[in-house]
């Protein structure tokens, strides 16, 4: 039931017919996301104060407040967050002219290729996404491991 707009398409490659073709209903979506969630220690992600506002936005829409605010109190991490002050990249011109003088959050890009030494495959499609995050956090678990050792 939904439209994708053709800009979008044109960022992460899923056209409307494509996602009608090949997607499954929202509801059940959110519905075996939040199962995965009740069964993990945690939840990992890139730039996860995104990612969480959009999927609570989709939990109060078919299962209510209160699976929503499960959803925030659930244990998670952010490989943006935790990238940042290791990679220290430099202020865009941008953020420098309306005045910050703090780092650039890594995008997950920037992360993959520092941590990994090779740029991320397929960047914007759900699994190239998810596995990029998921390499970035355990290289990022490796270095503090090894750290602390």
């Amino acid at each position: 039931g939904w439209t994708i707009p053709d800009e979008v398409a044109a960022i992460h490659g899923i056209t409307t017919e494509h996602a009608t073709r090949a997607g499954i209903d929202e509801s059940l979506a959110i519905d075996l996301l939040v199962d995965l969630q009740r069964r993990a220690s945690v939840r990992i992600a890139h730039n996860t104060q995104f990612d969480d506002r959009i999927v609570r936005i989709a939990i109060k829409r078919f299962f209510g407040d209160d699976e929503a605010e499960k959803w925030a109190a659930g244990a998670s991490d952010c490989t943006a967050k935790l990238a940042g002050p290791i990679m220290q990249l430099p202020p865009t011109e941008k953020m420098v002219r309306a005045g910050f003088k703090h780092h650039k959050t890594p995008n997950l890009r920037e992360a993959h290729l520092h941590f990994l030494g090779r740029p991320l495959e397929g960047a914007h499609s759900a699994m190239a996404d998810a596995r990029g995050c998921m390499d970035v956090f355990f290289a990022i678990q490796d270095l503090q491991a090894k750290a602390a050792a």
